[in-house]
């Protein structure tokens, strides 16, 4: 069994952490769009495979390969299995990262998210927000920092937990 380790204020600046806190942040679209249309598409998936062809009793041979509707299944199945796995994975991201997430301020979301996910240079943020660079890249490392601690305190970072990689 895993131990969850703690992370020291030190660490949390540290490159793994920080960027795992920036694949989360990037991740949130995705992540949206996943919790909405997954559980639709598992369902599609069950449903084709309930819907296997039956067996051929008449003896009369036909036109396609046989085993290929085992083969279907089978290919179904791992696809339900993969879709059930990223589902967990946004389950994780929904009961670990939201929570941290919503504890930051409005601005320090905005500055993350302005940043991380839309992609907006330092400059526009700053003449945005009207503060000064250096002081928009102090609070965002700070912001940062605050998202790790957070995390962590929710139990979002369990020895090497990693988002999809979107």
């Amino acid at each position: 069994m895993e131990e969850k380790r703690g992370i020291s204020g030190e660490e949390r600046g540290s490159g793994r952490w920080r960027a795992e806190a920036i694949h989360a942040i990037r991740s949130m679209r995705h992540m949206a769009y996943l919790q909405e249309h997954l559980p639709e598409e598992i369902r599609a998936l069950e449903e084709d495979m309930a819907s296997v062809s039956s067996p051929n009793l008449s003896g009369i041979p036909r036109g396609h390969r046989e085993g290929a509707g085992e083969e279907h299944l089978v290919h179904l199945i791992d696809e339900r299995t993969r879709l059930m796995d990223l589902q967990s994975q946004v389950r994780q991201h929904v009961l670990h990262f939201v929570p941290a997430w919503q504890d930051l301020s409005e601005e320090e979301r905005d500055m993350l998210y302005s940043r991380y996910v839309e992609g907006e240079k330092q400059e526009a943020t700053s003449a945005r927000l009207g503060i000064g660079r250096s002081t928009l890249y102090r609070k965002r490392e700070e912001a940062l920092t605050r998202l790790i601690g957070f995390m962590e305190r929710g139990g979002g970072w369990r020895g090497g937990h990693r988002l999809p990689d979107l």
